[in-house]
């Protein structure tokens, strides 16, 4: 497919602090067949081999008043409730009609500019992804940055979904692939099995455990044990279900 990416052996383990080499969110895949999302680490310094989670949505930036936008306008006006917002946040970023008219659409944005905590903020949509049906002033729209930009470590308790693995050590704010299928390496926390399905640790941010079939919270099943490993703390080998 002309929209998927080639890397090369090693490739993976490669990590630019310059401006991006693809857009966020771009498929690769590798010769073995695993797939990769190109992403760019948060503020902290991510070593090999952790589970990795989108950040959380800006509280500030959810269920906006929004101005009226016809069919076919490639720009939608809102109002931000709190904090400000930087240049390019939601670039290649998402605005979800989230209520009332024209409800149950998202749209991909392509830019927006630097607007105060209590201003409107216009996003530029991307060209094709005009707007469908009018909104108006009921409409609520939300905000959402790229689900792979600023990724940080899972945590123990969920801000954002789960998008994959870290393949190599990656500085703050780097770009970088991350592993979003195949046999990967990642950090263990509970005795492992083969065969056993896992899922995010609520105990140890960037560690995966197997399921908890008696928990009351579903946290969501992203993979299979692939490697027996007997001690917490060590790094073993599940097959990543595609997070993509």
């Amino acid at each position: 497919m002309d929209n998927i990416v080639s890397i090369p052996w090693g490739q993976e383990k490669i990590t630019t602090a310059t401006r991006r080499e693809h857009r966020l969110g771009q498929l690769g895949v590798d010769p073995s067949g695993r797939f990769f999302r190109w992403a760019r680490n948060g503020t902290v310094a991510l070593t090999a081999g952790k589970l990795l989670a989108a950040a959380g949505p800006v509280a500030n930036h959810q269920d906006l008043v929004t101005a009226v936008a016809a069919i076919g306008a490639q720009t939608v006006t809102v109002t931000l409730n709190g904090t400000a917002s930087t240049l390019d946040q939601y670039e290649d970023g998402w605005l979800s009609v989230r209520d009332l008219t024209g409800e149950g659409h998202m749209y991909s944005i392509r830019s927006n500019p630097v607007a105060g905590a209590t201003a409107t903020m216009v996003a530029t949509l991307r060209q094709g992804d005009d707007i469908r049906t009018a909104l108006d002033t009921t409409t609520q729209c939300s905000l959402l940055v790229n689900e792979m930009a600023l990724v940080v470590i899972a945590p123990t308790t969920a801000l954002g979904c789960i998008v994959g693995v870290s393949p190599v050590a990656v500085p703050a704010s780097d770009y970088f692939w991350c592993q979003a299928s195949g046999l990967a390496t990642v950090l263990v926390d509970t005795t492992w099995v083969i065969g056993q399905m896992v899922e995010r640790s609520v105990n140890v941010a960037g560690g995966v455990t197997p399921v908890d079939y008696s928990g009351t919270a579903e946290r969501g099943i992203i993979g299979q044990v692939h490697q027996t490993i007997p001690a917490d703390t060590d790094h073993g080998v599940i097959k990543l279900y595609g997070l993509l």
